[in-house]
């Protein structure tokens, strides 16, 4: 299953590449992405690059 991650740029919890290093966690396609102007919170603080994201996986995973 091929999966993303995400850093927030200005994530006051975490620091940038906290979760590059889970990488290994994964088996199927992986790409990790540094988000500019997100914290920790991507989701809600840039919606259309999340929803991008989770297009792009399902369109993947398509036959």
């Amino acid at each position: 299953m091929p999966a993303i991650t995400f850093d927030g740029a200005d994530d006051g919890v975490m620091s940038i590449g906290g979760t590059a290093a889970h990488a290994r966690h994964f088996t199927g396609p992986y790409q990790h992405r540094v988000v500019p102007g997100a914290g920790h919170n991507l989701p809600q603080e840039k919606p259309q690059d999340f929803a991008d994201a989770v297009l792009e996986l399902v369109n993947a995973s398509r036959p």
